[in-house]
């Protein structure tokens, strides 16, 4: 009894993952052929061409005393883009699915998400370094946590966004729910 209680548990969470990860992939595509998010990240990729490790350490120290004040001038920059709005009705059509979603550009800052993010650069995370420069197929899976921009336990999955040449031009990071 306990063992049929198990495999029936074990392959009804395997078939979650798996259809979990159809949807991510099928997201990735329609990300990848979506001319307003594509443009975002190139615009970006352009605009912080030369921007220096000290200042990003100060947008990303700007952007966290924001969250801690609850003044969200430079969040909310990020928040309204159009590639941001773009993001949430992906999140929107898959409400049970995805916590939060959030692009990366080349030097892992986020550069559009469904909500404000926990700190502005993720280039020295693994959820950008294991993605973007690889320029392959790279995933990142994280662990299951307690995501504070979500407010909820979601494990991130991450993966490379491609240009048309499927050269890497950024990275994407869905949290999956998990409750």
């Amino acid at each position: 009894m306990i063992l049929t209680i198990c495999t029936t548990t074990s392959i009804a969470q395997e078939r979650d993952a798996r259809t979990h990860l159809k949807q991510i992939t099928d997201d990735i595509k329609s990300i990848e052929n979506n001319p307003v998010i594509i443009n975002h990240i190139i615009a970006s990729n352009k605009m912080s061409r030369d921007i220096s490790n000290s200042e990003i350490a100060l947008k990303d120290n700007q952007w966290r005393r924001e969250l801690i004040t609850n003044q969200y001038n430079f969040i909310n920059s990020v928040l309204n883009a159009d590639a941001s709005r773009e993001l949430k009705k992906i999140k929107n059509n898959r409400s049970n699915t995805y916590g939060e979603i959030f692009i990366m550009n080349n030097k892992g800052l986020t550069i559009a998400m469904t909500q404000p993010t926990s700190d502005y650069w993720q280039g020295d995370e693994a959820k950008w370094q294991e993605t973007f420069p690889a320029n392959g197929q790279s995933f990142h899976l994280g662990d299951v946590e307690f995501d504070e921009s979500a407010q909820a336990f979601t494990a991130q999955v991450s993966a490379p966004i491609k240009n048309s040449a499927r050269e890497n031009i950024g990275a994407i990071t869905f949290g999956i729910l998990m409750e």
